[in-house]
């Protein structure tokens, strides 16, 4: 039902590689945020992506609201 999905997040992780011309192997761990890195086809999609790469999950759902927070608060206090 996802795979069309993705495959086109396999697509940009591989693409965001060229662009920065780096490996994975050039990486010591990677970072995901939000739910939607708990769900099994995407999360298996991001460690065979990366591998050897080690992910770190952390407040999966928490971060962003978090991150949007921090922004909004030095963008307009």
């Amino acid at each position: 039902a996802i795979d069309g999905e993705i495959g086109l997040l396999r697509d940009a992780l591989h693409e965001t590689f060229r662009l920065a011309g780096v490996t994975p192997a050039n990486i010591d761990c990677a970072c995901i945020t939000g739910g939607t890195g708990l769900v099994p086809s995407v999360r298996a999609a991001i460690t065979n992506a990366l591998e050897p790469i080690e992910l770190i999950s952390q407040d999966p759902f928490t971060a962003v609201a978090r991150g949007l927070t921090l922004d909004a608060m030095e963008r307009f206090m």
